[in-house]
């Protein structure tokens, strides 16, 4: 090709056309930039390609960790539940002045013990901070994630925390339970546990504690589960 340009100029020259070889200089140069450009334009196509790509693989790793923040969020609900049913037992067993049998060990334990799951996942928007977040080319998309991990997430954590226990509480079982291997918790005197009204009025408070946990809980996972939906919608756009 560049053969064939410099015979053209030479005939041009050769010619003694000025006008002529003015007019092939013009184009020349305009061919040179054609190409920069298009090489410029290849490039930038090839990196934008591989941001894609890098988004794709990021949305799937927020993906995971969203689905594991929803396993977790359950497991935690459904352990609270659990946790109120052997208080509805015990408090149900004190309106009914029960007699005791061992089976109510466990439920005197989980009376009193607060269900506890390990807290959210963040791994997923770990590696995409590190990656860049700007990555997510969506807006909406890109601010919602944010807002989960950054705001939700940490709000969520901060209210369970301000619902911790009193120690008074632990101070009360150490008095008046004998603890046991395999979750289970025995009074030493029956009778006094059961119609002691500080004892009742700690299941009632632990109760009130747990709905509002149950109830923090349950807005994150809806949060979580929107998010969730949203990042796979937005990857079928891809």
């Amino acid at each position: 090709m560049l053969t064939f340009f410099r015979r053209i100029r030479k005939e041009i020259i050769g010619s003694g056309g000025a006008r002529k070889y003015v007019l092939y200089a013009i184009g020349e140069v305009l061919l040179v930039m054609v190409g920069i450009l298009l090489a410029l334009q290849v490039n930038n196509w090839n990196e934008w390609r591989k941001n894609r790509m890098k988004e794709i693989s990021a949305l799937h790793e927020i993906i995971e960790t969203l689905e594991l923040n929803v396993q977790i969020f359950t497991r935690y609900i459904d352990g609270i539940e659990a946790n109120n049913r052997s208080k509805e037992i015990i408090l149900n067993g004190i309106e009914n002045k029960i007699a005791y049998s061992d089976t109510l060990d466990r439920h005197f334990l989980e009376a009193f013990v607060q269900w506890s799951e390990g807290f959210v996942s963040y791994s997923g928007f770990d590696a995409l901070k590190n990656n860049g977040i700007d990555l997510i080319l969506s807006d909406t998309v890109r601010k919602e994630i944010i807002t989960l991990f950054e705001n939700s997430y940490a709000v969520t954590r901060e209210d369970i925390e301000n619902w911790t226990f009193d120690q008074f509480i632990f101070k009360y079982m150490d008095e008046n339970f004998i603890w046991y291997e395999g979750l289970k918790a025995r009074p030493k005197d029956f009778k006094f546990v059961m119609n002691d009204h500080y004892f009742l009025s700690i299941i009632h408070r632990l109760i009130r504690q747990n709905n509002h946990i149950k109830g923090i809980l349950s807005g994150s996972l809806e949060e979580t589960q929107r998010v969730l939906q949203l990042i796979k919608d937005e990857l079928e756009k891809h």
